[in-house]
């Protein structure tokens, strides 16, 4: 049991005198994982909303963007995701972001690029 809680310690990053996060019902977390393949139109943007308040999930993960997140980072603080890490795409081609509500999960990225 020890050598499990400093293994989960060390990936996670923290220090071995401080406490593991505790949360309150992990087990209603939701990721939600899509190749949208295009977040800049407006088919995405209402499929996006209903997908959020349908399934209501913690963490979003977006793949194929397409487009920067500076220019739709607003649409997803309006959906209360309000942190982000993202690799922005090259020209028109790649773009993924993670996105998150900081009230209902911690996340740790370790590494973000193309």
């Amino acid at each position: 049991m020890m050598n499990d809680c400093l293994r989960v310690r060390k990936i996670l990053g923290i220090p071995g005198h401080s406490p593991l996060p505790q949360y309150p019902n992990s087990s209603s977390m939701k990721m939600l994982v899509w190749n949208c393949r295009g977040a800049s139109n407006n088919l995405f943007k209402r499929t996006m909303c209903k997908l959020s308040k349908s399934h209501n999930p913690s963490i979003i993960v977006l793949m194929e963007t397409k487009v920067q997140l500076s220019s739709i980072g607003l649409f997803f603080y309006n959906l209360r995701f309000t942190t982000s890490t993202h690799v922005d795409p090259v020209g028109k081609c790649g773009g993924v972001y993670l996105i998150w509500n900081p009230f209902k999960v911690t996340v740790i990225a370790l590494d973000a690029n193309p």
